[in-house]
């Protein structure tokens, strides 16, 4: 599982995001009043099943496959240019 930040915090100079659009932040059931924006160029890589948290894991909501396919493209391309910082956290 990778599991991109989710910011309300403007990216600064070298950081790559894209914005979530009010209607995806409905969708996903995240606040719909502030900017915010997934940072895709830092993930964290997770095995689910090992994975240890304290908060609920029950979905809250999801992005739509257009947004989430915006999403893999950049990280891709992210990727592909060497771009790309992937941090393990099991």
């Amino acid at each position: 599982m990778f599991i991109a930040p989710i910011t309300s915090k403007a990216p600064g100079p070298g950081r790559s995001a894209l914005e979530i659009p009010q209607t995806e932040a409905r969708r996903a059931g995240l606040e719909i009043d502030l900017r915010l924006w997934v940072i895709l160029n830092e993930l964290n890589a997770d095995i689910l099943e090992a994975s240890y948290t304290l908060e609920e894991r029950t979905p809250r909501g999801s992005f739509s496959p257009a947004f989430t396919d915006a999403i893999l493209r950049e990280v891709q391309r992210l990727r592909a240019a060497g771009g790309l910082k992937l941090s393990n956290r099991s």
